[in-house]
């Protein structure tokens, strides 16, 4: 048994397919391919399986996939005891974070503590709600920012609790729906839900939950919801488009970033209230000495 193929299960299980895992790992899926399929022959029994629905661990997989999870953090920890004794704020950490935070807000306070300090290396993430809670739990990443809107938030806060997580709120502020000068509904002063959405098409990032999208369902929006992971990509077709539109919070339509500066206008809908709230997951314990100070410096830095 080799590390790297337990680094490929936890790729696999993380990204759901062989292709994305080999994407992030910079391996070919192949290589993926034979390391699982030697791992399987040498333990004699199959841990991962397929069927229309993807990827899938087998019983017995599953439990070699949590294995995985202690031998990467216990391997983390070993990495960064060198660090521990020549500066404390040193060492290669990950950090996760959802949404517009991930891509406009997370990478500028990542700069400004490098810049602070130059041996401490944070490694940013893009991930959904649901996997940094999880994964946060499990200490593949040391923290994260979740973004919860009013319609999911009582579930999300029931799962922070229950994986035994803080939720630290930092920012509350409205979602708003932004379309482009081409949409049928540019020149109007106010529209509701109803005439809104019989005509648009919801670019979202693919965090947004199935709670929000059913909540739309049973308000009668009927149309293609079409998931695009690129924040510039989905508001680039956005401003070109006639009927497209995507919801963002408020800040996504001013914050001061030059390659998102299309030209959005928000759409003020009368039928509609949507507030988010954004803020730090993190462990209520099993942070070491060092790990604390990590978290509460970016805490602080926030």
């Amino acid at each position: 048994m080799q590390l790297n193929q337990l680094e490929y299960l936890l790729a696999l299980s993380r990204e759901g397919s062989y292709q994305k895992a080999a994407k992030r790992l910079n391996v070919s899926q192949s290589t993926i391919s034979m390391a699982v399929k030697n791992l399987e022959d040498e333990l004699d029994f199959q841990i991962l399986q397929r069927n229309n629905k993807g990827l899938l661990f087998t019983e017995k997989g599953k439990q070699i996939l949590e294995k995985s999870i202690e031998i990467e953090s216990d391997m983390q920890e070993l990495l960064n005891l060198k660090s521990t004794f020549m500066d404390e704020m040193a060492g290669r950490f990950f950090v996760a974070g959802a949404s517009h935070y991930y891509n406009l807000r997370l990478v500028n306070l990542i700069i400004r503590l490098q810049e602070q300090y130059p041996r401490l290396q944070i490694c940013l993430e893009d991930r959904n709600n649901m996997e940094i809670i999880r994964e946060v739990a499990q200490k593949t990443y040391l923290m994260g920012l979740v973004q919860l809107n009013s319609v999911d938030e009582i579930f999300y806060l029931s799962e922070i609790e229950r994986h035994n997580l803080v939720f630290e709120m930092i920012e509350q502020e409205n979602m708003c729906f932004a379309i482009g000068p081409k949409h049928p509904c540019y020149q109007a002063e106010s529209v509701t839900l109803e005439e809104f959405l019989q005509y648009s098409t919801i670019i979202s990032r693919y965090q947004m939950s199935e709670i929000f999208l059913n909540y739309l369902r049973e308000r009668g929006y009927q149309g293609r919801i079409i998931i695009l992971h690129d924040i510039y990509a989905s508001r680039d077709l956005v401003e070109k488009s006639d009927f497209y539109t995507t919801l963002i919070p408020e800040f996504g339509t001013t914050f001061d970033n030059q390659i998102y500066k299309q030209n959005l206008k928000v759409v003020s809908i009368n039928n509609f209230s949507c507030t988010y709230k954004s803020g730090w997951v993190y462990r209520k314990n099993r942070y070491s000495e060092r790990e604390e100070k990590i978290v509460n410096l970016i805490r602080q830095e926030w």
